[in-house]
C-alpha cells in the first residue's frame, strides 16, 4: 500500500502565522501517524523586507520557485503506488494547480536529477 504524499500551498501574503485552514489542514496532517510526506508552502509575498510583501505580492515574481519546491518535493519523496494530494488556497491554489500540470507533462523525474535541470524544464 503506498503512502501519501501532499503539498498544501497557502495563499497570497499568508504563513503560518496566518492560521489558514491550508496552515490548519497541514498542522492536523503532521500530527497524524499515517506514513505520509507533508510539505507547507508559504503565499506569495512572504519575506523580511517589505519590498517583498508588496512587489511580489502584487506581481508573483516567487511563483515559479514555489511551484519547483512543491515538484521537487514530490520527485523526492514518491514511489509507485503512492497517492499525490495536492491544495491550495488563492493564488496556492494556482501553484497546485501549476504542479498538477508538471507532473502530467513531465511525469516524475529520476530523483537523482539536478534542480538546475527542474529549472530549465520550467
Amino acid at each position: 500500500m503506498g503512502r501519501n504524499i501532499v503539498v498544501m500551498c497557502d495563499g497570497t501574503w499568508n504563513n503560518p502565522n496566518s492560521q489558514t485552514n491550508v496552515f490548519t489542514l497541514y498542522k492536523e496532517l503532521i500530527e497524524r501517524d499515517y506514513e505520509q510526506h507533508v510539505l507547507y508552502i508559504d503565499g506569495i509575498g512572504i519575506g523580511e523586507l517589505a519590498w517583498n510583501f508588496i512587489v511580489d505580492g502584487a506581481m508573483a515574481l516567487s511563483l515559479d520557485n514555489k511551484i519547483k519546491e512543491g515538484y521537487r518535493f514530490i520527485v523526492d519523496h514518491y514511489h509507485p503506488d503512492d497517492d499525490i494530494w495536492l491544495f491550495g488556497f488563492s493564488r496556492g491554489a494556482y501553484t497546485a494547480r501549476c504542479i498538477a500540470g508538471m507532473l502530467r507533462n513531465c511525469g516524475i523525474l529520476n530523483r537523482e536529477i539536478n534542480p538546475d535541470q527542474i529549472d530549465k524544464s520550467v
